[in-house]
């Protein structure tokens, strides 16, 4: 490959080959936390994990949640007997959903261990943002999708657990961990941090397409364009990459979302935006369009 000038901006369509003075280590993924709730989104989980695991030799570290909603002791019509009643039946249904879950497990064949969390709606945030700095991946399934699933769950792990995210949405039942990816670059720690925990997938990916979305405030720092580094820092780990500019949407996430489709991607990787609300932190609007829209798994990273 001919060395680029520091001062010089790639045209559209650059391609970055992979280093090729050394041989780069390859990546892996030593564990992931496979987050369960007991829904029909389990099933597409364990597929996308047992993808993973069979990628990468990983150790799943499975989870069934169980939210206790916290009941209004300030209600007129509290019936203890009922409660008691229903917290019985539940455990009963809990008990049975683990015992599916973990004969699911056992057939692919994977290394796992199973755990069952119950925990109050609140608390659960912080337990599974705990669980999530001890993993290489968290495997979880999408929210907004007119179930139960909370979206403050994702936003804990992504906030405050800090371990890269791969989000299932219903369309995706399996994982090719050899599909093309496109990564929706912008010069931003949280995109920094999404290209780190994506390596793995990226040294596996039949092509890797680094994409940006033209924006009014676009950086660029003494003529060295950051996205053109950021594609030889990939380069350096092996992996081939080519930069796509694209003219400004109004959507930036169907703009990636497109793109993706055109290239026949397999998974997206982005940064995780968000904004702060009091003291917690919830997605930001093109992050959560972005996964509300994709059919694709996507990799998060805050």
């Amino acid at each position: 490959m001919s060395a680029l000038s520091t001062t010089d901006a790639p045209a559209a369509g650059h391609a970055f080959g992979a280093a090729t003075s050394k041989a780069a280590s390859r990546r892996s993924v030593r564990d992931a936390l496979l987050l369960m709730d007991g829904s029909d989104a389990d099933e597409r989980l364990v597929k996308v994990a047992d993808c993973v695991a069979a990628t990468f030799d990983t150790h799943l570290e499975a989870a069934l949640l169980n939210e206790i909603p916290i009941p209004n002791i300030f209600a007129n019509d509290v019936n203890v007997d009922s409660i008691y009643s229903f917290r019985e039946f539940d455990a009963q249904a809990i008990e049975r959903l683990a015992k599916e879950r973990t004969e699911r497990l056992e057939r692919t064949g994977q290394r796992f261990e199973f755990r069952r969390i119950e925990a109050l709606s609140f608390e659960m945030e912080i337990v599974v943002s705990h669980m999530a700095r001890t993993v290489d991946l968290v495997v979880v399934a999408r929210p907004y999708d007119g179930t139960a699933r909370r979206p403050e769950l994702l936003e804990a792990i992504l906030f405050e657990g800090g371990t890269p995210t791969l989000v299932v949405p219903p369309m995706a039942s399996a994982m090719d961990p050899k599909a093309p990816v496109v990564i929706g670059w912008k010069n931003t720690l949280e995109c920094a941090r999404a290209v780190t925990g994506a390596l793995p997938f990226l040294q596996r990916a039949a092509s890797v397409h680094l994409v940006s979305i033209e924006e009014h405030d676009a950086e660029e720092s003494s003529g060295r364009e950051p996205m053109a580094d950021m594609a030889r820092h990939i380069a350096r780990h092996g992996v081939d990459v080519e930069i796509r500019h694209l003219p400004r949407w109004d959507h930036p996430a169907q703009a990636l979302l497109h793109e993706a489709g055109v290239i026949g991607a397999g998974l997206l990787v982005t940064g995780a935006y968000g904004r702060s609300r009091l003291r917690e932190w919830i997605l930001g609007g093109v992050t959560r369009e972005l996964l509300q829209e994709t059919q694709l798994p996507t990799l998060l990273a805050h």
